[in-house]
């Protein structure tokens, strides 16, 4: 079975409103999705940033099973959804 994952990139330091945007954006195509209007609902949420996550982003991700990601010279995950869960496709809880 497939996974649809849904990213968004940020050249700035995430917040908390921006997690709730991607929440509430999300919830909204999973309706859709319910509702036969889309073919396709995300299953894996994910924020990659180049500057980092202020602590209340990051708390409300873990909350949402939400992966962060720091982009700087390497990819780093950051917060309760670790890489090793990325792999093994673990879904967002949104």
């Amino acid at each position: 079975m497939s996974k649809h994952l849904w990213v968004e990139c940020k050249a700035y330091r995430v917040k908390r409103r921006h997690v709730t945007k991607l929440v509430e954006s999300a919830r909204d195509v999973r309706d859709a999705y319910e509702d036969d209007i889309e073919s396709w609902k995300p299953d894996m949420l994910m924020l990659v940033s180049n500057v980092g996550f202020d602590v209340d982003a990051m708390g409300l991700a873990n909350k949402y099973g939400i992966y962060c990601v720091e982009a700087k010279k390497t990819f780093k995950f950051v917060g309760e959804m670790s890489r090793e869960y990325f792999e093994d496709c673990e879904e967002s809880e949104y």
